[in-house]
This record gives structure tokens, C-alpha cells and sequence, in this order.
């Protein structure tokens, strides 16, 4: 019988220097969970673009069935940078990014995220939600259900899923959402599945944020979020260092004009301005944050959503203090 299914090329940046994270167990536990997969082995392709690792990690690399490219300046996303060169080296229909600190969970993982954008071409990418592990720390238990930032929860894909404001259109194993500019948030980045014919018509995957805004201005703005697949993404050992990691890429997300990317969230207009002061205002004041805080709180018996009030005024107080002191901005 003939093999119908589409090759597929995986991106992961990997980066070791030590410290706070065992950066080989993450890498290790990533790449074993896509070579697990139930999909044809030949079919899958996985592009290893490393920032400057230890020895020790780039020997654990060459242990598995992985190309390896070297990225000499470190940075993950931004044009030219490592996600970048992995899609340009990419020979799959479908290419996915997925962050070092990830595991895929269940064998059907990748014939799932697939269905939607096989069945329909308007789709251009699949976004997978993000698993909740009840052994993890209330932390990354938090982050699961809000995203990587809580300062942004109501701006990003896994936020809005995780608060239940995102305008879903059900497709039975799978939701769609309609991306426009007025509707735009953010997405794209980690754990991520692209057509790649939509890449190639913009040029090549750039950054997140960056490569959806220039998809959807195109003639395909459907993104599909299947329902059953879910990624373990450790994000956080403990929230102080959760917000340290954050403040560290605040400050270099200013200084850095490659990672800041093209698109800017910076209003363009007085209701736009108007949004932001009530949504930053919001977070400073903690007490808006507490009605939705006690919903999900009271829906999924998780302690973890205690942390919503002061997670995100914290992380809202750390991104003033960076725009404030920026040199960027004092130019």
C-alpha cells in the first residue's frame, strides 16, 4: 500500500550553559518523546540548530538520528536566527517548532496535529495546548494554564484557552480560529505545527508573533487547535526564578533589535492606547484579576490559580521597570 503520509521536519533550538536547568534531561526527554511517535520513522526529520551548547550536550546530540546546525548567534528567534535556519534547512511539507523544554505527550501526537491542516488547505498551522501535570510544582502547573507570561494571558493562544475567552469554531476532533489583524494574538512559536508552503510565501519563518501577523495578511488566516494533543512544557523550577527568566528577557528583548522582532504591540491609535492602560491597570491593581481567579479556581480544584493576581502583577512590575530603564527607549 502506498505511504500517503506527508513528511515532516521537527525544529528544535537547543542551548546548554549550566545552572539552573539540567538542560540535557529537557533535551533528552524532548527528542525521546518525538522519535516515539507513532508515525513512519522515514518520514520525520529533526533539525537540531544549537546556540553554543557544552560538549557534553552537543555529544548527546549526535546520539540520536538528528541533523545538527551550529548557530553562532545563540538567539532562537528573529530573522536568520536558529528557528529560522532550522525551517530554511527544513524538507517537510509540514515543519514544527518546539522549544528544548518540551515533551510531546501520547504516541498519536503528530498524526493529530496533522488532521486539521490535511482535511482542510485553509488551514496554515496547528497550536498545541498545553498539558497540566498534577505532579509538577503549582508554578509551572499556573504557567500551563495561562502561557509563559501572565502579564499577556488575555493577549496569547495558550492564555485565552486557559481563561476560556478564546472564540473557538468547533470542527469535531479539533477548533478553528480566525485570525485577522483587528483579532490577532500571540502565537506561533513553541510547539508550533506550520504548513510550509504558508512559510515559503512570506519568506521563511522569522519570529512567532512575526511569521503569523505576515500569514494572515495573506489568503489563509485559519489556525487549527486540536483537542486531544497537549505538550509538557517546563517552564518554571519556582516562581522567583520563573520572574528572574523573565526580567532576563525583558532586558534583552529591548536591547536586542533581532528579537524584538517587526511587529510591535505599541498602539497606533487612542482606543488602542486606552485597551493597554485598562489591561496593564488591571494586572497593577491585582483585585480585577480575582473574579476569574475564583472561577478557575473553583472549576479545576488547582491551587495553582492563586497565582494569577500576583503573578501578574509582578511580571507587569518587571516589565515597567525594564521599559522604563531602557536604553531604548532613552535613545
Amino acid at each position: 500500500m502506498p505511504d500517503n503520509n506527508p513528511k515532516v521536519s521537527f525544529i528544535v533550538c537547543t542551548y546548554s550553559v549550566g545552572g539552573l536547568y539540567d538542560c540535557d534531561h529537557l533535551i533528552r526527554r524532548c527528542l525521546d518523546s518525538i522519535f516515539r511517535l507513532n508515525y513512519p520513522k522515514e518520514k520525520i526529520e529533526v533539525i537540531c540548530v544549537d546556540g553554543g551548547s557544552t560538549p557534553q550536550t552537543l555529544e548527546l546530540l549526535k546520539t540520536y538520528p538528528v541533523k545538527i546546525i551550529h548557530n553562532k548567534k545563540k538567539l532562537s528567534e528573529g530573522i536568520g536566527m536558529g528557528k529560522s535556519q532550522g525551517v530554511s534547512a527544513a524538507d517537510g511539507e509540514f515543519v514544527i517548532i518546539v522549544d528544548q523544554d518540551n515533551e510531546l505527550i501520547g504516541e498519536n501526537w503528530l498524526a493529530e496535529m496533522l488532521a486539521p491542516l490535511i482535511k482542510d488547505e485553509k488551514i496554515f498551522g496547528s497550536a498545541c495546548r498545553l498539558y497540566v501535570a498534577a505532579k509538577d510544582n503549582i508554578t509551572n502547573r499556573y504557567l500551563a494554564y495561562v502561557g509563559g507570561d501572565p502579564f499577556a494571558a488575555s493577549l496569547s493562544l495558550d492564555g485565552m484557552l486557559g481563561l476560556g475567552t478564546a472564540k473557538l469554531n468547533d470542527c469535531n476532533n479539533y477548533f478553528t480560529i480566525n485570525m485577522s489583524q483587528k483579532d490577532f494574538f500571540i502565537t506561533g512559536g513553541n510547539c508550533f505545527l506550520y504548513r510550509k508552503s504558508a512559510l515559503e510565501k512570506i519568506g521563511g519563518y522569522t519570529k512567532d508573533i512575526d511569521t503569523v501577523w505576515k500569514i494572515i495578511q495573506t489568503e489563509t488566516n485559519i489556525l487549527a487547535v486540536p483537542k486531544t494533543p497537549r505538550t509538557h512544557h517546563a517552564q518554571a523550577t519556582s516562581l522567583w526564578r520563573f520572574l528572574l527568566r523573565k526580567l532576563s528577557y525583558a532586558q534583552k528583548h529591548f536591547k536586542n533589535k533581532e528579537l524584538r522582532g517587526e511587529f510591535s504591540w505599541v498602539p497606533r491609535n487612542f482606543s488602542g492606547f486606552a485597551r493597554m492602560f485598562a489591561f496593564t491597570a488591571k494586572n497593577f491593581l491585582i483585585f480585577p484579576n480575582i473574579p476569574i481567579t475564583v472561577v478557575r479556581f473553583l472549576q479545576t480544584h488547582d491551587a495553582a490559580w492563586l497565582l494569577h493576581p500576583i503573578a501578574s502583577l509582578l511580571v507587569t512590575v518587571g516589565y515597567a521597570y525594564v521599559a522604563l530603564t531602557s536604553k531604548v527607549l532613552a535613545k
